[in-house]
């Protein structure tokens, strides 16, 4: 049996519970390093490695979110806006946007999860009740190779301390995808921009819910993609989370994220995949934190530089844009 919220458990034999999951992924230790594990690939990892273009580039977004210039708008109309996969322009109101409350064990509310693809509502749920979720002290990075040879992951310390408060979303590194009833019989996938998915992320009751049980701690997006090192999705969110007075630090994936849980195993795992930059290097994987910004009292927030949580990233400076496709 593997133990509660924030326990470092020891089963029979004295293997740790991030020991035990490794065993029941398949995980063998890399011989000569102790942080390094090898998982062999098996079906129902969350992230895949990003599409490349026939010249080996990983192809750009060309959609941004409009301007005054659409003539055309869809939707139920209201305050927030976001695009179709087709690019057409969407106006709706926060009463609009799907989203559930995500409970641990006990059934208190530690999150929120915003499904967009089939499974994603009892994923989320699956993943978040697990009574032994390694994620909330222990990230897992992730190194997606090819079809040929095993997954390798490096287990590291969380950049948190204590439970944090999980966001569930599927993104890029400009939008944010979620759900949007545009009729009265028809939900529809919309992107939106960091800024929007803010303030979408701040009405909603399972947020607040989540953030009355939360206090203090820091906020995970378990999302892929929205960290890229020139992204806006995760910046642009956490500038305004905190322009609004949240004073969470904010945590996403530089690659894709990787979620996981055994649930026979009660044990649920967060990590972040290796990235491509525009000429298809590859760069490590890791988290980049969002911390709100200094300020004295009276003084207006200011925007806030991202820090990486991985020594791997701060190694590799990058000067190249975005690069990654929409995948909702």
């Amino acid at each position: 049996m593997l133990a509660g919220d924030g326990v470092t458990s020891r089963s029979e034999g004295g293997r740790s519970s991030a020991e035990l999951a490794e065993a029941s992924l398949g995980v063998q230790r890399v011989a000569g390093n102790s942080a390094m594990v090898q998982l062999l690939r098996k079906g129902g990892e969350q992230g895949a490695r990003p599409p490349r273009s026939a010249g080996g580039a990983v192809a750009r977004p060309v959609q941004r979110m409009p301007g005054s210039g659409h003539t055309t708008t869809f939707g139920p109309g209201g305050p927030l806006d976001g695009l179709d996969g087709d690019g057409n322009y969407y106006k709706f109101d926060h009463q609009h946007v799907y989203a559930v409350p995500a409970s641990d064990a006990h059934g208190h509310v530690i999150g929120i999860g915003f499904p967009t693809n089939p499974g994603d509502e009892e994923h989320f749920a699956r993943w978040t009740r697990q009574p032994n979720r390694i994620a909330d002290r222990e990230v897992w990075n992730v190194k997606l190779s090819s079809d040929e040879l095993p997954l390798v992951y490096y287990r590291e310390p969380a950049p948190w301390a204590g439970r944090p408060l999980y966001v569930h979303v599927h993104s890029s590194n400009e939008f944010f995808a979620i759900q949007v009833q545009v009729d009265q019989n028809t939900r529809k996938v919309i992107k939106v921009d960091g800024a929007v998915f803010g303030r979408i992320l701040r009405r909603q009751p399972a947020y607040r819910a989540a953030a009355r049980n939360t206090p203090g701690q820091d906020g995970v997006l378990t999302a892929c993609l929205a960290g890229h090192p020139q992204a806006t999705a995760a910046r642009d969110m956490a500038q305004y989370m905190h322009g609004e007075g949240s004073n969470r630090t904010w945590h996403t994936s530089l690659g894709y994220g990787v979620r996981r849980s055994r649930e026979s195993e009660g044990w649920s795992i967060f990590g972040s995949s290796q990235w491509w930059d525009e000429y298809g290097i590859e760069r490590p994987g890791g988290l980049v934190s969002y911390r709100p910004p200094q300020r004295q009292q009276g003084q207006m927030p200011g925007q806030q530089a991202p820090s990486s949580s991985g020594s791997a990233h701060t190694s590799y400076p990058y000067q190249g844009g975005p690069s990654y496709p929409y995948q909702p």
